[in-house]
């Protein structure tokens, strides 16, 4: 059997950049350059994923030929709710955090990942878990859990929804 795990990534994006910041004073301890070690951002990213595929390995006993496919989810920076009206998501502040957009690049590269125009990532992995057969849902987002008709792994507090 094959078990199909989508990633709304956006996320794990952001908590792996997070994770691999520093600064770099270039001799100016008053302002320094805020960075990201991409590399170490990335190998925490796929260390990320094959865990989750790990997780899938415990939660429903696997058995020797049974195997995990994945998906990585992106959001675009502009979705169809943006046009819809002017105040979706206008109260969230921006982030210091660097590197989110070049590690996204990274990971788009070397894995492969889906993102379609205007349609944010949850809305992409909900309509997989009625597409697809076997599908389980790795995210952070409190409307999946609520509306998923398949398991969601939260890997943001590592458990089972």
């Amino acid at each position: 059997m094959v078990y199909n795990l989508v990633i709304d990534a956006d996320s794990l994006l952001y908590q792996c950049c997070y994770r691999h910041q520093f600064d770099f004073d270039f001799g100016y301890k008053e302002n320094p350059i805020k960075m990201c070690k991409y590399e170490l951002a990335y190998m925490d990213f796929v260390g990320a994923i094959y865990a989750m595929k790990s997780k899938i390995h415990g939660q429903f006993d696997l058995q020797k030929n049974d195997s995990i496919e994945f998906e990585i989810v992106f959001s675009p920076k502009h979705t169809f709710r943006h046009d819809r009206t002017s105040t979706y998501k206008a109260n969230r502040k921006g982030t210091d955090i660097v590197g989110i957009p070049e590690l996204k690049i990274l990971v788009e590269s070397r894995l492969g990942a889906t993102e379609i125009p205007l349609m944010e990532a949850d809305d992409i992995v909900i309509t997989r878990a009625y597409q697809k057969e076997n599908v389980i849902i790795a995210c952070i987002d409190k409307d999946i859990f609520t509306h998923s008709p398949v398991y969601c792994f939260n890997y943001s507090k590592w458990e089972w929804i």
